[in-house]
């Protein structure tokens, strides 16, 4: 099932790049999407992660906050995912890049669902 998120338009920003949040915010796009993925180099994902994780906290509500998380078939991707559990957000979305089957989705789902998550999840092929 697809659902319209009612997104016109999306401001991309690295998560290596807190300082950059605010502006973004600010710019008037639909949704800031913070990018853990191709956006942040393999050395500093881990303080990446955790600047997402405080952007989630503190960003709910207009524009939608969005976090593109590293790909499910990687230990940066499953850290990702365990980040947001522990970190127990809300209002906000999860964007999954590279799926190869809706299955990686259902099972982030059911992870949110376990943890009594009620996040918005989107998937990308890239």
């Amino acid at each position: 099932m697809t659902h319209d998120l009612g997104w016109r338009s999306v401001l991309f920003v690295p998560a290596s790049r807190p300082d950059r949040f605010d502006k973004a915010l600010a710019g008037g796009a639909d949704a800031v999407c913070v990018d853990l993925e191709d956006a942040v180099a393999p050395a500093h994902k881990e303080e990446a992660r955790a600047a997402a994780v405080r952007f989630l906290a503190e960003g709910a509500g207009a524009p939608d906050c969005v976090v593109r998380i590293n790909t499910l078939r990687s230990v940066a991707g499953l850290r990702d995912v365990l980040a947001f559990i522990e970190a127990r957000p809300s209002g906000a979305s999860i964007v999954i890049p590279k799926i190869d089957t809706p299955e990686e989705i259902s099972w982030v789902d059911q992870l949110l669902t376990e943890a009594g998550l009620d996040l918005r999840l989107a998937a990308c092929r890239t």
